[in-house]
Protein backbone atom coordinates (compact mmCIF):
# COMPACT_ATOMS: atom_id res chain seq x y z
CA UNK A 1 0.00 0.00 0.00
CA UNK A 2 1.42 3.58 -1.17
CA UNK A 3 0.87 6.66 1.17
CA UNK A 4 -0.60 9.66 -0.54
CA UNK A 5 -0.32 12.00 1.93
CA UNK A 6 3.40 13.51 1.32
CA UNK A 7 2.31 14.01 -2.31
CA UNK A 8 -0.70 15.76 -1.12
CA UNK A 9 0.44 18.03 0.93
CA UNK A 10 3.71 18.85 -1.73
CA UNK A 11 0.51 20.02 -4.23
CA UNK A 12 -1.32 21.36 -1.59
CA UNK A 13 1.38 24.00 -0.68
CA UNK A 14 2.47 24.85 -3.84
CA UNK A 15 -1.26 26.00 -4.49
CA UNK A 16 -0.97 27.72 -1.38
CA UNK A 17 2.41 29.49 -2.62
CA UNK A 18 1.06 30.03 -5.72
CA UNK A 19 -2.28 31.76 -4.15
CA UNK A 20 -0.09 34.02 -1.74
CA UNK A 21 1.66 35.85 -4.86
CA UNK A 22 -1.56 36.47 -6.06
CA UNK A 23 -3.43 38.05 -3.08
CA UNK A 24 -0.10 40.46 -2.45
CA UNK A 25 0.28 42.06 -5.58
CA UNK A 26 -2.62 45.11 -5.47
CA UNK A 27 -4.83 44.90 -8.53
CA UNK A 28 -4.93 48.01 -10.32
CA UNK A 29 -7.65 49.23 -12.94
CA UNK A 30 -5.84 50.86 -16.17
CA UNK A 31 -9.25 53.64 -15.60
CA UNK A 32 -8.91 54.15 -12.28
CA UNK A 33 -7.70 58.25 -11.63
CA UNK A 34 -4.16 57.31 -9.52
CA UNK A 35 -2.36 60.25 -6.93
CA UNK A 36 1.04 60.58 -7.71
CA UNK A 37 2.75 63.11 -5.81
CA UNK A 38 4.97 65.16 -7.24
CA UNK A 39 8.60 65.42 -5.86
CA UNK A 40 9.78 68.16 -3.87
CA UNK A 41 11.37 71.01 -5.54
CA UNK A 42 14.99 71.46 -4.53
CA UNK A 43 15.88 73.28 -1.79
CA UNK A 44 17.87 76.04 -2.14
CA UNK A 45 20.12 78.89 0.45
CA UNK A 46 19.07 81.96 -0.51
CA UNK A 47 22.01 84.30 0.71
CA UNK A 48 21.13 87.88 1.60
CA UNK A 49 23.52 90.73 2.47
CA UNK A 50 21.80 93.93 3.41
CA UNK A 51 18.10 93.51 1.57
CA UNK A 52 20.61 92.57 -1.55
CA UNK A 53 20.06 88.54 -2.58
CA UNK A 54 23.54 87.33 -3.62
CA UNK A 55 24.78 84.73 -6.31
CA UNK A 56 27.11 83.40 -4.26
CA UNK A 57 27.97 82.41 -0.54
CA UNK A 58 28.78 85.39 1.99
CA UNK A 59 32.08 84.53 2.53
CA UNK A 60 32.88 84.79 -1.51
CA UNK A 61 31.02 88.11 -1.45
CA UNK A 62 32.77 89.94 1.18
CA UNK A 63 35.70 88.81 0.38
CA UNK A 64 35.51 90.00 -3.23
CA UNK A 65 34.10 92.82 -1.89
CA UNK A 66 37.33 93.94 -0.16
CA UNK A 67 39.04 92.80 -3.02
CA UNK A 68 41.58 89.78 -1.18
CA UNK A 69 41.38 87.81 -3.79
CA UNK A 70 44.80 88.26 -5.27
CA UNK A 71 46.67 88.38 -2.16
CA UNK A 72 48.60 85.10 -1.24
CA UNK A 73 48.40 85.57 2.53
CA UNK A 74 45.19 87.13 4.52
CA UNK A 75 45.72 87.92 7.74
CA UNK A 76 43.75 90.31 10.17
CA UNK A 77 45.79 93.39 9.50
CA UNK A 78 45.40 93.27 5.53
CA UNK A 79 41.70 92.63 6.19
CA UNK A 80 41.57 95.87 8.38
CA UNK A 81 43.14 98.07 5.81
CA UNK A 82 41.14 96.89 3.07
CA UNK A 83 38.36 97.69 4.50
CA UNK A 84 39.34 100.93 5.09
CA UNK A 85 40.07 101.26 1.50
CA UNK A 86 36.51 100.04 0.67
CA UNK A 87 35.54 103.21 3.20
CA UNK A 88 36.78 105.42 1.09
CA UNK A 89 34.30 104.47 -1.83
CA UNK A 90 30.79 104.87 0.48
CA UNK A 91 28.46 106.37 -1.61
CA UNK A 92 29.74 105.85 -4.42
CA UNK A 93 29.53 102.72 -7.08
CA UNK A 94 32.41 100.02 -7.71
CA UNK A 95 31.80 100.20 -11.90
CA UNK A 96 33.87 96.92 -11.67
CA UNK A 97 30.86 94.98 -10.70
CA UNK A 98 28.23 97.88 -10.42
CA UNK A 99 27.92 97.16 -6.59
CA UNK A 100 26.85 100.32 -4.72
CA UNK A 101 28.84 100.65 -1.74
CA UNK A 102 27.27 101.89 1.62
CA UNK A 103 29.20 101.91 5.29
CA UNK A 104 27.06 99.34 6.02
CA UNK A 105 28.23 96.39 3.29
CA UNK A 106 31.67 97.19 3.96
CA UNK A 107 30.99 96.85 7.96
CA UNK A 108 29.86 93.73 7.39
CA UNK A 109 32.48 92.29 4.93
CA UNK A 110 35.04 93.41 7.92
CA UNK A 111 33.35 92.08 10.70
CA UNK A 112 32.72 88.43 8.81
CA UNK A 113 35.98 88.07 6.85
CA UNK A 114 37.59 88.97 10.06
CA UNK A 115 35.23 86.23 11.84
CA UNK A 116 35.96 83.59 9.41
CA UNK A 117 39.50 84.71 10.16
CA UNK A 118 39.54 84.25 13.64
CA UNK A 119 37.80 80.60 13.52
CA UNK A 120 39.72 79.22 10.69
CA UNK A 121 43.04 80.25 12.93
CA UNK A 122 41.88 78.89 15.73
CA UNK A 123 41.42 75.49 14.50
CA UNK A 124 44.74 74.85 14.44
Amino acid sequence: MTNYFPAGLFIWLLLYFFKEDKRTEPMIAPDENQNFTEPEPKKQIQYISNGRVLNDTLFFYYYDMLRLSNIKSVDDETIAKHAERRYFLINKVDYNVNWPISSRDVSAARVYVLERYYYMTNLN
